[in-house]
């Protein structure tokens, strides 16, 4: 059920109204500081129906686009209002010391609240895009109108209240300080030097969660030993990974162990082809399948005698008796390329999201001096969560 207050303002809405607001929605995206300025020159009444109007509209859209609930809805414009705190209180006390004008308030409120919502709606259009093609030129896209929303919600508003040029900038430089003092208090606030932060990528999250279930030793398989007494009847054999340049080598019962999680590891990993919904998380974990099936069979017979890298007979000082002969193979490339193939796809996957996310660099800019700062005090910088869906 919708609240009462907007039962009654639905019931006053006239067609014309609607008509013109929805003109006025396309009047924003192309020129929205005139847009602003003709929304606030209307009495309250009508503007209040307006931002209802569009509210209502981006609730629509989300309920077909994501199929969420209305209740949910609710919960979201109200997460939208306390995100917009932040750049009303900013935009407030900067008005206060550069306008001297406390006459402002409802039009700061107004404007930073239909900044986020009316550049959400493209947005969730696009993020709905890019979870439905893969396409992360469509999450470029939905990155960039949230960055713009940032931004205007920084730095519009002076050009709709002013036209001094010299507020204008004093403003500018106003709302950038607040912005870095507001950025130290965060993190003094919600410093936490163990504390997870998760991608907004729905693709790398999906990929992570999987993943997080994959255990093993860390590395790819290298090299394997082989040593033997023949007059002891003696063997043994070891695994060496190599892991970021560095090579280690595992006992029998550990190369025990790696064998037999990498049949779990495999076995797990296909039976997430139901369950994964991204085509390229399929393709990722199909081959880190294929590697775990692969090296689980290498040990179940003899290595190729053209893979042997070294040979070290030991032999008896007394007797010249073989005591320990060590032959050491190289893994087939064979076994290692689906593992080659996981690697080339997550660094794609990785490069992607480099791009797509490439419109937050922007931010980072504007708070680059006191993210100097912070580092240097050994503060946990804030990561601002820009994706969001009603």
């Amino acid at each position: 059920m919708l609240p009462k207050f907007i039962i009654n303002i639905i019931n006053d809405f006239k067609i014309e109204n609607v008509l013109s607001w929805l003109k006025e929605l396309a009047t924003f995206y192309i020129l929205p500081i005139h847009f602003f300025k003709s929304l606030f020159r209307k009495d309250y009444k009508l503007q209040v129906y307006q931002i209802v109007f569009y509210t209502a509209l981006a609730i629509c859209l989300n309920i077909v686009l994501w199929k969420t609930e209305l209740v949910d809805n609710y919960k979201t414009i109200f997460s939208l209002i306390l995100l917009g705190i932040p750049f009303i209180i900013t935009n407030v006390l900067s008005v206060l010391i550069v306008g001297r004008s406390k006459s402002h308030l409802w039009t700061i409120f107004s404007f930073v609240y239909l900044v986020w919502l009316l550049l959400s709606i493209p947005s969730f259009v696009l993020l709905n895009l890019f979870v439905s093609t893969e396409n992360y030129s469509f999450y470029f896209l939905s990155n960039l109108l949230m960055v713009l929303a940032f931004l205007f919600a920084l730095f519009l508003i002076w050009h709709v209240l002013f036209n001094s040029l010299r507020k204008i900038v004093g403003g500018y430089v106003l709302n950038l300080l607040f912005l870095n003092l507001s950025y130290v208090i965060f993190s003094l606030i919600f410093f936490d030097s163990y504390s997870k932060t998760s991608s907004n990528d729905p693709i790398i999250n999906e990929l992570t969660e999987h993943l997080n279930e994959v255990k093993n030793f860390q590395g790819v398989p290298y090299t394997f030993v082989e040593e033997s007494n023949p007059k002891l009847s003696y063997r043994n054999y070891k695994l060496s990974l190599i892991n970021n340049d560095t090579l280690l080598y595992y006992n029998k019962n550990n190369t025990d162990f790696y064998r037999e999680r990498s049949k779990e590891n495999s076995l797990y990993l296909d039976s997430l082809n139901k369950i994964v919904k991204f085509n390229r998380n399929k393709e990722i974990l199909s081959e880190l399948s294929k590697f775990y099936k692969n090296i689980s069979t290498y040990f179940k017979y003899p290595p190729c005698d053209t893979c042997l890298v070294k040979h070290v007979v030991y032999r008896s000082k007394t007797d010249s008796s073989i005591v320990l002969d060590r032959k050491e193979f190289i893994i087939d490339e064979p076994y290692i390329r689906p593992y080659r193939n996981f690697e080339r796809k997550m660094e794609e996957l990785s490069e992607l999201n480099d791009f797509a996310t490439s419109p937050c660099l922007a931010i980072g800019f504007l708070m680059r001096p006191i993210r100097y700062i912070v580092s240097l005090l050994g503060l946990k910088e804030v990561q601002v969560n820009m994706n969001f869906s009603l």
